[in-house]
């Protein structure tokens, strides 16, 4: 019985190691928006950076708040940015994130700007986004 409430004490303080750490990293603004930017990198060669607040609720539906949201440009594609919002809210269904279509609840978006732009070659500056609409 004593081996039993020992084990029970181990796996109770690991989860509540593991829990805290999330919630640690879920309000860790620096960490969020680094994690954010890495992917975009990564799915479309173009950086997204959040300039003020990043914030994320967990729930049945995930709600992303941020600020001063951008979204780099091709490199050949003037402005710098091909994106911006001044502020922007998205609602999602949280479980819908691990299936094959994500469901938005909710999307805001306040002092939005997008600037599309096409060589003569047929390029455009969104190609490189249509990697995060998968196949």
């Amino acid at each position: 019985m004593r081996r039993f409430l020992l084990l029970l004490s181990i796996c109770a303080a690991l989860l509540a190691l593991l829990l805290g750490a999330g919630w640690v990293l879920l309000h860790n603004e620096p960490f969020l928006k680094s994690r954010l930017n890495a992917f975009m990198v990564g799915a479309t060669g173009r950086a997204l950076t959040v300039g003020q607040a990043l914030r994320l609720q967990l729930g049945r539906r995930l709600v992303v708040y941020a600020e001063d949201v951008r979204l780099e440009n091709a490199d050949w594609a003037d402005p710098p940015s091909m994106a911006q919002a001044g502020r922007l809210r998205l609602v999602l269904d949280l479980p819908s994130l691990f299936e094959d279509t994500v469901i938005i609840h909710e999307l805001e978006i306040e002092d939005c700007a997008v600037h599309l732009a096409e060589t003569e070659g047929g390029a455009a500056n969104w190609d490189d986004l249509m990697a995060l609409g998968g196949d």
